[in-house]
């Protein structure tokens, strides 16, 4: 038993390590192309375009429908009184 599990945890090990060189290797990969790209770009002369106004924060909450939907489910259940470690776990879904 003890000769499996110590073969168990080298095989572990021999795993991690080769997931860790993956890794690396495809690090590696997608850094070349990121040195390649960064040339020096000429310096516009004019100013940048202004950004848009930033919305409020309920716009951005109503923008996507999942959030929207949890949150209405979030005010109902606020209004029924119902159980408030379920309206926490909706909040923490938003977050």
């Amino acid at each position: 038993m003890d000769n499996e599990t110590r073969k168990m945890q080298q095989d572990a090990i021999h795993r991690v390590q080769e997931m860790q060189s993956r890794a690396k290797q495809h690090l590696r990969e997608e850094a070349a192309p990121e040195k390649e790209k960064k040339s020096p770009a000429p310096r516009p002369t004019e100013d940048p375009p202004a950004a848009p106004p930033a919305g409020t924060l309920f716009d951005g909450l109503m923008q996507d429908s999942e959030r929207t939907m949890i949150l209405l489910l979030m005010m109902l259940l606020f209004t029924e009184n119902a159980d408030p470690s379920v309206i926490f776990s909706l909040l923490y879904l938003i977050l």
